[in-house]
Order: C-alpha cells, then structure tokens, then sequence
C-alpha cells in the first residue's frame, strides 16, 4: 500500500471517530453558500490537518 493511501485511511478512520461522536445526537443539517447541506459533523471532521488541507 502506498503511503498516501495509508496517509488517507489513518485520516478517514480518524474522521469516522470524529462524525460518530456526533451520529446519535440527532445533528441537524445547515445550508452552505452552494445549497449542499452541512453538519457540525462535517465541519468539525474537515478541521483535522489532512483533510483540511483537501477540503479547503
């Protein structure tokens, strides 16, 4: 496997932890300037460093 695909799966795995944490809470959606929805999950799992970089 190459090192960035195992840079990408440490990275979703961690943001997995991060989104689960909020699965149960029943979080509600918000609109982002495009129309697509938007959690506090989300939000919350692009401000690690990998995937900030990617996404933003």
């Amino acid at each position: 496997m190459s090192q960035y695909l195992k840079t990408a799966v440490k990275a979703a795995k961690k943001a997995e932890r991060v989104i689960m944490n909020y699965y149960s809470r029943g979080v509600r959606a918000e609109l982002k300037k495009d129309e697509s929805p938007v959690t506090i999950a989300d939000t919350e799992a692009e401000k690690m460093p990998v995937l900030a970089r990617l996404f933003t």
